[in-house]
Order: C-alpha cells, then sequence, then structure tokens
C-alpha cells in the first residue's frame, strides 16, 4: 500500500491522474477511459499497486463471480481509491445459470450493498452470446437489472459480443440480435455501450472499427461507446499479445461519444505484479497516448 500510495502522489504531481475522490458516490467517469478487468481480487496487494503505478487513473471492471456481495465489499473499497470502478453483475459464463428471479435479486442485493462504491453497472456481459440461453431469458434478466439500477440513479453500461462471421447461429450474430431483441428503453437510456473482442474467437476476421461504432451510434443514440472486453487466449505468444494492447489502447477515437475502454481481461493474470512485461507495454502506451 506504501508504494501505492508512492505512485499516486508522484502521478498527480506531474499532473496525469485526476485528485483521488475521498467520499463516497459514483464519480465522473473519464473521456477517453483506461479499462482494464479484474476476474479475481487474490493478490489484491499487488493489483493495487499495478493499478496505482499506471500513468493515468484506470477503469478497474470487477467481475463478480457467483456468490454474495461480501465476498466483494473489502476489495472494493480498496480498489477504490486507485480506480474508477465498474462492477460485472454476472459473467456471461454464468448467465444462464440465473433464473430471472435470481438474477433481479442478485442486481438488488449487489447495487443495495455497493451501489454508492461502484461508478458504472455492468448488467449484462456478451448479451448476444449463443451460450448465455434462450434469447427471451437473456432479454427479460437484461431488463429487469437495467430497469433497476437506472431506477436507483446509477450508471448502466451492456456489453456486446462481436462475431462478424464467426456466430454459431445467424440470429446470434452481434447487430441482428441487438437490432431486433434489445429493448427500446435499453436503446435510448444505457449509459454504455461496450463490444467485447477475442481475436482468437474470429481467426481471419479484420473488423471494420470505424463502421462497427458508426452503426452502434445508430442504435443505440445516445450512449458513450466503447470496448468493455478485449483479450488474446493465454496461449497466444507474448508478441501477439504485447502488439494487441498497444494497438487498441493507442487507437484514435473511433468517431463521436467513443469513450476506448478496452478492459483486458487477463490484467490479474498477465499484468499483476507491474513487474510483468505486457504491464510494462500497457504503461508505456497508455503513457504515449494520455491527454
Amino acid at each position: 500500500m506504501a508504494v501505492g500510495a508512492m505512485a499516486v502522489a508522484a502521478a498527480l504531481v506531474v499532473g496525469l491522474w485526476p485528485a483521488r475522490a475521498a467520499s463516497d458516490g459514483p464519480r465522473k467517469l473519464p473521456s477517453p477511459m483506461v479499462g482494464v478487468t479484474l476476474d479475481t481480487v487474490a493478490h489484491l496487494p499487488e493489483t493495487i499497486e499495478a493499478l496505482a503505478a499506471l500513468p493515468v487513473m484506470p477503469v478497474a471492471r470487477v467481475v463478480f463471480d457467483r456468490g454474495p456481495v461480501s465476498m466483494y465489499t473489502a476489495a472494493v473499497d480498496e480498489l477504490r481509491p486507485v480506480a474508477f470502478l465498474m462492477g460485472e453483475l454476472v459473467d456471461s459464463s454464468d448467465f444462464r445459470r440465473y433464473s430471472l428471479a435470481a438474477y433481479r435479486a442478485r442486481t438488488r442485493s449487489y447495487y443495495a450493498a455497493l451501489g454508492d462504491q461502484i461508478d458504472l453497472w455492468e448488467i449484462g456481459n456478451e448479451v448476444n452470446g449463443e451460450w448465455l440461453g434462450p434469447t427471451r431469458d437473456v432479454v427479460a434478466k437484461l431488463r429487469a437489472a437495467f430497469r433497476h439500477v437506472e431506477g436507483q440513479g446509477g450508471r448502466t453500461a451492456m456489453t456486446l459480443y462481436f462475431n462478424q462471421d464467426c456466430w454459431e447461429k445467424r440470429d446470434h450474430e452481434m447487430f441482428s440480435w441487438t437490432e431486433k431483441n434489445v429493448p427500446a428503453e435499453m436503446k435510448a437510456g444505457l449509459d454504455y455501450v461496450f463490444v467485447s473482442w477475442y481475436p482468437d474467437d474470429c481467426r481471419g476476421v479484420m473488423p471494420d472499427w470505424p463502421a462497427v461504432f458508426a452503426r452502434l451510434r445508430t442504435v443505440f443514440p445516445t450512449a458513450k461507446l466503447g470496448f468493455g472486453e478485449i483479450g488474446r487466449d493465454r496461449k497466444a505468444p507474448r508478441a501477439a499479445k504485447a502488439r494487441m494492447v498497444r494497438d487498441f489502447y493507442g487507437m484514435e477515437r473511433l468517431g463521436p461519444r467513443f469513450v476506448g475502454g478496452y478492459f483486458w481481461w487477463y490484467f490479474a493474470e498477465e499484468m499483476v505484479p507491474k513487474t510483468k512485461p505486457l504491464w510494462r507495454t500497457l504503461s508505456e502506451t497508455v503513457a504515449a497516448t494520455a491527454p
């Protein structure tokens, strides 16, 4: 913690980070944002040090695994001084395990406990993925979570799964599914809409990202847009991972309302502690593009 505090102080001196908020309550999120994903809160001191040492204050996306909110209250308290926080209510891999009633109850319990601490709530992850279950069930859960968080005054985000030419079921292609199934109230009311992208899932596909985000702007006329999850297979060469980090975190803005994000999925495994080479790649890329 002492090392992290010294890093915070040094960054404030050079003017790269906004002042750390000490009071409770959702904070204004940066634009552009530098996001990383914490799929585990194990080894928390090393994680905090790695976050605090980045040259801009990141947005840490905390994946809430199955279990009670008490698993995360202490970690959220410790993470909040060194990062903005996005809470992922349920990862896509666990989504179909929840009934509508259970998904609604989870949203309410997590928001009741952490609503003043989490700056952005991801109410659905990779929502058009075939593995989430029947579409009508997926939509009902998304609507329930969206209405509760929005009704409590929280910020909402939803992540889509980019699967151009690599879908298993044609009607789950990202735009086809989204345009047909996302309720109008969510198209108009979501605060953030993100895209998940794993090139190892779609080998040979070279997305036209400016065109993708131009189309998203028409589907979601007010939401801020960005990448909510990126990564490479754990067995991918280190050089390939480093290239993806540089390409995405160094990306120019993709039109109006684009906020970046990116949220490298394996941050906790591949960039903690901060002595790991990929952390250095991220830090150097962010420093080179910081406003």
